[in-house]
């Protein structure tokens, strides 16, 4: 029995196809740390080739005699029901056929699978905001690879069908973790370049709020916003932006200076572009003072206009101990009291039926019985996490232990 039977692989890095020298170089290689390598003994031992029942739509391209006697040595690797097909290739292929045979996988036609709750979960919330004037925070957390980000673009998608509202997104990174408000400043500067899109005269309408509301604390933003360097004094970047961002980046500075500006600039926003969507990704490597600034906005007494946070975190990764678990217990005692809402989604690994879906779709086959076996294995090795079943198969079409054929140009 295979020794990884069962078990899902903990990462998948993919590289490059390895010329014929390097792959001996690596079969001679026994570091059993290198995921690629383990990819590939998983691989190896459930070796396959599709065909079709010989109707004349091969779902095949040649393999070459040594590919072949690799195939048929792993056989007594294989169960009888993971072996999808061993059919006999032909030895030599017409090279042209072969340049202009279409040969790829459809990852553009694979889209949201299994998400059918998730989806109606979200559209629920964002048919909130879009009708009634509310702020709804909304947690989407899961482990890496189940589609997360993917889930907040079905609500870009609604919100833009609507001709209402604007939609912001962000993400934070491990490497910028330091770096106050990093993630969030990237969704406000797409925020404010949507709302320029309005009609002039409600973006003159804005400035002029703005820059009224704001006062002096314009700068503040400007010096972290790009796109509102144009409300900022002239000689700004001269006088202002060295000194500001020195004080940032200070732990001992006052902050509330910087908290109350973020709240106007939201509040005006809203004001004129309600509702507002802000998205932000990876919210486990978010900073204290972006996570205090969702806190501030969705308790914000003066805005009642609609506006919509989705955070999305990984939850293996933060532990109730971290500050964004305690902002989250601090949201969920203030949610009455400033009358927000909180919704939270978790997805979960697919079934086998749906990878099963995915496999179908990135090959751009119809014959389910053609691919049941594929799909079992693939969630024999991934548990149903879609990003990895994707990455197996793209990894198993680039070690050319699966080829298909979906025909001419």
């Amino acid at each position: 029995m295979d020794q990884h039977e069962g078990k899902a692989p903990l990462s998948f890095r993919l590289r490059r196809r390895p010329t014929g020298m390097e792959k001996q170089g690596m079969a001679e290689s026994t570091d059993s740390r290198d995921t690629s390598s383990l990819l590939r003994k998983q691989a190896s031992s459930h070796s396959m080739s599709m065909s079709s029942s010989g109707d004349g739509s091969a779902l095949t391209s040649p393999i070459s005699l040594s590919e072949r006697r690799k195939l048929q040595m792993s056989q007594d690797l294989m169960s009888a029901s993971d072996r999808i097909s061993l059919a006999s290739q032909p030895l030599t292929v017409n090279t042209r056929i072969q340049e202009l045979t279409i040969n790829k996988l459809k990852y553009d036609s694979v889209g949201l699978v299994g998400r059918d709750k998730e989806i109606q979960i979200l559209k629920a919330c964002c048919n909130r905001a879009l009708n009634d004037k509310i702020k709804e925070l909304i947690i989407i957390k899961g482990t890496s690879g189940l589609g997360k980000s993917a889930l907040t673009g079905t609500v870009e998608e609604q919100i833009s069908a609507s001709d209402k509202g604007i939609f912001g997104k962000g993400k934070f990174n491990l490497e910028s973790s330091a770096q106050p408000y990093s993630g969030l400043v990237d969704a406000l500067n797409q925020l404010y370049h949507d709302a320029l899109e309005a009609d002039g005269a409600r973006v003159e309408q804005m400035k002029k709020q703005l820059t009224l509301e704001l006062g002096d604390d314009r700068t503040l933003l400007a010096a972290l916003i790009p796109a509102l360097e144009t409300l900022a004094p002239a000689d700004f970047l001269v006088r202002y932006r060295s000194g500001l961002m020195q004080e940032l980046y200070n732990p001992d500075a006052e902050q509330a200076k910087w908290k109350n500006a973020f709240k106007v600039f939201i509040r005006v926003l809203c004001q004129h572009c309600s509702p507002l969507v802000i998205v932000l990704n990876d919210l486990q490597w978010a900073d204290r003072s972006s996570l205090s600034i969702i806190e501030d906005l969705l308790s914000d007494p003066f805005n009642k206009e609609s506006l919509m946070i989705i955070g999305t975190f990984r939850s293996d990764e933060v532990a109730s101990q971290d500050a964004l678990s305690a902002v989250l217990q601090n949201l969920e005692k203030k949610k009455t009291k400033f009358n927000f809402g909180m919704t939270q989604i978790e997805p979960n690994n697919l079934n086998v039926d749906d990878v099963h879906k995915i496999i179908m779709a990135l090959l751009g086959m119809d014959d389910e019985d053609a691919t049941r076996g594929l799909a079992e294995i693939c969630f024999k090795r991934t548990l149903g996490n879609p990003n990895f079943v994707v990455q197996f198969i793209t990894m198993l079409e680039e070690e050319g232990l699966i080829s298909f054929n979906l025909g001419l140009l």
